[in-house]
């Protein structure tokens, strides 16, 4: 029998030829549900087994200076008739599960953890979904793209209710790195990015309003 261990993922510049699946430290899973966004994928209310036993696809893109992986979802019957939007990416029609893009999370390389997919008990699942992901790699890292935009320039409430909050999961990152001594790559560090959309909408109504008032002002000054 062939042994499906996976390499380490490559990254080329932003992109990445391939997709690998990966499990991630399960404490740092927890550390994030727990402090910075419970949408992050860890059941509390379930065992240990259950929470490990809980891959992710990895990596997805270089998001901000990080990396990003998103969790893939067990096959349930809903998942075949559950409508499409641009953060679920549906594996054969739902058929083997999905891959739920609002769910994704930065993580440090010292927090994967490689796995043999022919140990796995859910191998044949596992490896069907991995052949997906490598078949689809580029369009999952477009839409990967799309999703961290849309959640961090100016999500509407829908994105906002649904989406993990990005922004503070990179907050959280580095505060669990730096508690566990893990020193983050230079490029791990958020880079400064324009207002959101909404801000600089507001910062220029301000302006106009300003302008016109002191246009008012002066044209009401008497004449001296």
């Amino acid at each position: 029998m062939s042994r499906w261990v996976l390499p380490p993922a490559i990254l080329l510049g932003g992109y990445m030829n391939n997709l690998h699946l990966y499990k991630i430290d399960l404490e740092y899973i927890k550390f994030l549900h727990n402090n910075y966004d419970n949408r992050v994928q860890y059941n509390s209310a379930k065992g240990k087994e259950y929470n490990v036993n809980r891959p992710y696809v990895g990596v997805l893109v270089d998001i901000n200076g990080y990396q990003y992986f998103a969790p893939l979802e067990h096959p349930r019957p809903q998942h075949k008739t559950l409508k499409s939007n641009p953060h679920i990416i549906k594996i054969k029609d739902g058929n083997y599960g999905l891959i739920g893009l609002n769910n994704m999370i930065p993580v440090h390389k010292k927090l994967l953890i490689d796995f043999d997919i022919s140990k796995d008990p859910n191998k044949d699942i596992l490896l069907t979904q991995f052949i997906f992901c490598q078949n689809k790699a580029k369009m999952i890292i477009e839409r990967a793209n799309e999703i961290y935009r849309k959640r961090t320039l100016c999500p509407n409430s829908f994105e906002e209710k649904v989406y993990c909050d990005f922004k503070k999961l990179e907050q959280g990152l580095s505060v669990y790195c730096k508690n566990k001594g893990i020193e983050l790559p230079s490029n791990n560090k958020p880079v400064d990015r324009p207002s959101a959309l909404s801000e600089r909408i507001a910062a220029a109504r301000e302006a106009a309003a300003t302008q016109d008032r002191h246009k008012f002002k002066n044209n009401t000054d008497p004449i001296k």
